[in-house]
């Protein structure tokens, strides 16, 4: 074989690699890179402002990537409602709820990427007081995975005896 064909033989090959790199025509799919889940250490919390409904007052529950890489968030958390600065809870957890895209996986900027979740706080008047118990709570202890998180609400009545929480997926943004 000639020099001349062996050059061009690699060449090609070389237009090829690259082409397949660059996810050119090579008929493979490039697999998806996923980031790795948020951690504790990763994310700061805050709470929205509150906004009422139909006897269910909503709370954005915001989580904020503070990290150098994104990282994701995936699922529905669980939430409890809590009082006293021991956070002992009252009634049952949130029921969880799904609502078009929010519970999918969604992925943190690095730097400040935010997602929330959305607690309603159905109102106790909606239930019967022998149905319900109503007492006041301060806030409410977020759970995802081995993380929790605890957030302080206006202090407002929750059902002893029964959930009358609801919380949302994850979506990015505000």
């Amino acid at each position: 074989m000639t020099s001349r064909v062996a050059n061009s033989i690699a060449a090609l090959g070389l237009t090829l690699a690259g082409l397949a790199v660059l996810g050119g025509t090579s008929g493979a799919a490039s697999p998806r890179v996923v980031a790795p889940p948020c951690t504790a250490a990763h994310l700061s919390v805050k709470t929205g402002p509150a906004n009422g409904t139909a006897g269910t007052t909503y709370y954005s529950l915001r989580f904020f990537n503070q990290g150098a890489n994104a990282c994701t968030l995936r699922g529905i958390p669980s939430a409890q409602p809590v009082v006293t600065a021991a956070h002992t809870p009252v009634g049952g957890a949130s029921v969880k709820q799904t609502q078009g895209a929010r519970g999918k996986i969604v992925t943190l900027a690095a730097h400040h990427g935010v997602a929330n979740a959305q607690l309603g706080v159905v109102d106790s008047g909606n239930f019967g007081q022998t149905q319900c118990g109503p007492k006041n709570v301060n806030g409410v202890v977020v759970t995802i995975g081995a993380m929790k998180f605890y957030f302080k609400l206006p202090v407002q009545p929750v059902c002893k005896k029964l959930s009358s929480t609801r919380i949302l997926g994850f979506a990015l943004g505000l």
